[in-house]
């Protein structure tokens, strides 16, 4: 099913405000996408698709070729939202498609002016139509911004869990799909499959914290053998649900951070590149979850025997 308007452009607002964009530039950007494709990532110029000559993507590169090329070298599906996105921020850090004087494109996206300003100044230096007088571009920028103004930047901490998610494999005997599992496997760390109506497959594997050295390494093979993925903040809808369980360890409740119990379970889940998420109850006690894990994994075995040689307590839950 194909996202709405406003959950495309939510997510659009999520990627790059994370990034560090303004919700002014973003804004300005939104109402220009709106009229460009509808924010559509998958569009292309009137509607006529392979027209390789015309415009595509939610900004309506022109000739299509510009945005397709690249995200093909690149290892990306260019129909996606994420690979649009990641051109964009291509775009942002080589200074690319933007064509001011003075301001740079990253200093378009930190500007804090109005949105309708930001939406004058995309029209004009980026999207550069021969007519750039387009006052509704400056409404549905206002709009945008006063629908979504209330999502803000993610506070980075090494608290917050995600998923390193893998692209579609056509099948479990795919070569890349078979050497991410076993990997998975040989590691310990817990994933999950993914099937769509066509019978591809995407592995998510998680969580890791945003600078665990598993999350790298995780990274490193699967850049280092072509294999596309993304990350994702752990929630943030990787697609579909589980087709199989998956364990949390719990601990007990330690009565704060100062605790050496607490201290010594969070270091060791950092030192393995484990995520966790932490919750307090109203006697401000915190108790640390730990996962996800596959029922048999080296990783979730390794972490009891920690917890049992300690003497901590704890228990397992499933994670569905």
């Amino acid at each position: 099913m194909m996202a709405t308007q406003l959950e495309t452009a939510t997510a659009i607002w999520k990627y790059l405000i994370a990034k560090g964009w303004s919700k002014e530039a973003i804004a300005g950007v939104l109402g220009n996408m709106q009229s460009e494709s509808g924010i559509i990532a998958d569009r292309w110029e009137s509607d006529i698709v392979g027209n390789m000559n015309g415009g595509y993507g939610l900004v309506q590169w022109t000739p299509a070729t510009k945005f397709i090329n690249w995200a093909n070298s690149n290892g990306l599906n260019y129909r996606t939202l994420d690979a649009q996105l990641r051109r964009i921020e291509w775009e942002v850090a080589n200074n690319v498609q933007w064509w001011h004087p003075t301001l740079t494109f990253k200093q378009f996206t930190q500007r804090a002016v109005s949105p309708e300003e930001c939406a004058s100044l995309f029209i004009t230096y980026y999207e550069r139509p021969a007519n750039p007088n387009q006052p509704n571009r400056q409404t549905q920028a206002r709009a945008w911004y006063e629908k979504l103004k209330g999502i803000n930047k993610p506070i980075p901490n090494d608290r917050t869990p995600h998923n390193v998610i893998t692209y579609w494999y056509p099948s479990e005997t795919n070569g890349g799909f078979k050497l991410v599992t076993e990997y998975c496997k040989s590691r310990g760390w817990g994933y999950r499959v993914v099937k769509n109506d066509k019978g591809q497959l995407k592995i998510v594997v998680g969580w890791f914290h945003q600078d665990s050295e598993g999350k790298f390494e995780l990274e490193k093979l699967l850049a280092d053998h072509n294999l596309a993925y993304t990350v994702k903040l752990h929630g943030e809808g990787d697609g579909a649900s589980s087709n199989s369980s998956k364990q949390d360890i719990v601990t007990y409740w330690y009565p704060n951070e100062a605790n050496a119990g607490y201290q010594k379970v969070i270091n060791f889940c950092k030192i393995k590149g484990w995520g966790y998420r932490l919750e307090k109850n109203s006697k401000g006690q915190i108790k640390i979850i730990v996962g996800w894990f596959h029922v048999n994994f080296s990783g979730k075995i390794e972490l009891e025997r920690f917890l049992a040689a300690n003497n901590y307590n704890y228990v397992v839950d499933f994670f569905y």
